[in-house]
């Protein structure tokens, strides 16, 4: 038969009563710890042979304990690994917000909107309110942001638009010379279209359409938009020859308007 455990019976924790009720809570309080196991947290609890009263013996760490002992040390190479980690995710989560802001923003503004936007701009600044303007300088200023901002949208009619109505005007070449490099040949050619009617930074506008004429599998209409800037500009541009020589050697198509582009610009066949 199990043996009885009498209830006045009163744990013995490795030596007297008193010292017991001073190191430990009572068996019954036990229970009340986090998963209940006074085992795991006190030590081995066994039945004595001579009175079957419970003794529960302390383990070897619980006996010596060292009460100046420091707390482990952080390792700071980890601590750094996960400051970076926490950085890379926060820059990701906000590339893809701002990517996100750009759809929403695509979706509630179509290109057609955007392109009618710039265009009033454009037209803008012919007005005589505009040019009479008190802040008619704070206002270009603005204008000029928004076209700069224009100028990278994603839809090629925007910048198209762009090529189209940017007056000729010291702050607007930057922009066109940036539009000879479109992605979009309907861009290209407008860009260099438009430049050849400037009559501000013509030295500038020479070497971006000289730049033009020998870019690796370029299109030949863009070739002629480029040309025909270059006739526009006159003598201005001569310093445009090498390049326009170099089209009757490896654009043999290209010929007639080569040639023709060099009489316009003063500049004899051969150097």
């Amino acid at each position: 038969m199990a043996p009885v455990i009498a209830p006045r019976a009163r744990p013995v924790i490795g030596g007297s009563a008193k010292t017991n009720q001073e190191r430990l809570p009572a068996v019954a309080d036990l229970w009340h710890y986090p998963f209940a196991s006074s085992v795991a947290l006190c030590g081995d609890l066994t039945m004595s042979s001579s009175d079957w009263m419970p003794s529960i013996v302390p383990k070897d760490d619980d006996r010596f304990v060292n009460p100046t002992s420091s707390p482990k040390k952080p390792d700071l190479q980890q601590v750094a690994m996960a400051a970076r980690l926490e950085q890379a995710i926060a820059r990701a989560y906000q590339q893809r917000a701002q990517e996100r802001a750009r759809v929403d923003d695509t979706a509630r503004h179509p290109s057609d909107d955007r392109q009618a936007a710039v265009n009033s701009l454009g037209q803008l600044l012919h007005t005589s309110t505009f040019q009479q303007a008190p802040d008619r300088q704070r206002m270009e200023d603005q204008i000029w942001r928004a076209f700069v901002h224009a100028a990278r949208d994603g839809a090629s009619s925007v910048r198209y638009e762009i090529a189209e109505v940017l007056p000729a005007m010291q702050w607007a070449v930057p922009i066109l010379i940036k539009l000879t490099r479109d992605p979009s040949s309907g861009v290209r050619c407008k860009a260099a279209r438009t430049l050849g009617e400037f009559e501000v930074d013509r030295p500038r506008i020479t070497s971006a359409l000289a730049a033009m004429l020998n870019v690796p599998a370029e299109e030949n209409e863009v070739i002629e938009f480029a040309l025909h800037a270059l006739r526009e500009l006159g003598i201005e541009a001569r310093a445009a020859a090498h390049q326009v020589r170099k089209l009757l050697r490896n654009h043999p198509e290209l010929h007639d308007s080569a040639l023709d582009t060099l009489q316009k610009i003063g500049a004899p066949q051969k150097p």
